[in-house]
């Protein structure tokens, strides 16, 4: 070839190679940008989610510290027990609205996974850690209303708990489920629906059967019947 077909050859081939790296240049380009708003909407997932972890934790330790300051069910006041009871379901209904923080965070947590994130060992731990302090103290809320009811119902002014020092040892005095009492004898080990005293008293009228008038015999019945009632 001559001089100018040489140059001629090489300015094609250096014409071609530009265009070559242009365009591989171009797709450089095409793909950081597309993998910078990738970064950026993964940086903005990962903060939103760790904004709702942090005011979720700050609810969550709101709530616990009121459930902390809760006294045993068992060192209240028997007057005071509607009281608390109303107490807690008005605390059940302000804390109703961290569920919905809770599934938040859980939904934030779950849009990670689409953009092929994984949140570090340290926020994986929070966000299990604030999942179980919100069941905990659900449960906890539950538990104690339920505790509350149960001691209002039994010693509250609709009671029959002070009936329960009708009875001396061995007997004990107790309550269905249907609420109907009975009376346990711990030495016997057995259980009566009647109460001892009413029991004693059949037995002392039917031992008076053997009175042979029948107006004597009412009078001296009923005589013993009024004594025991005194």
């Amino acid at each position: 070839l001559t001089p100018e077909e040489r140059a001629q050859k090489i300015a094609k081939a250096m014409r071609k190679q530009s265009s070559e790296v242009k365009e591989k240049w171009e797709s450089l380009n095409a793909v950081t940008s597309n993998w910078q708003k990738q970064v950026d909407k993964a940086l903005e997932k990962l903060r939103d989610l760790q904004g709702a972890m942090d005011d979720l934790d700050a609810d969550m330790k709101e709530a616990e510290a009121v459930r902390n300051g809760w006294k045993p069910v068992g060192d209240l006041l028997i007057d005071s027990l509607q009281d608390h009871i109303e107490k807690t379901m008005a605390f059940r209904e302000e804390i109703a609205p961290i569920n919905l923080k809770v599934k938040t965070v859980n939904d934030l947590s779950s849009q990670l996974s689409p953009l092929d994130l994984h949140p570090s060992v340290k926020m994986s731990r929070q966000l299990d850690d604030l999942n179980m302090r919100w069941k905990l103290l659900q449960v906890s809320v539950d538990d104690r209303l339920k505790q509350l009811q149960e001691a209002h119902r039994d010693f509250g002014p609709s009671s029959q708990h002070f009936l329960s020092t009708s009875v001396q040892l061995p007997w004990q005095r107790s309550i269905s489920h249907n609420k109907v009492p009975y009376y346990i004898n711990h030495q016997t080990q057995t259980t009566c629906w009647d109460h001892p005293k009413m029991t004693e008293l059949f037995q002392s009228l039917a031992d008076l059967n053997n009175v042979r008038f029948s107006a004597y015999r009412t009078a001296i019945k009923i005589r013993r019947l009024q004594k025991a009632l005194c």
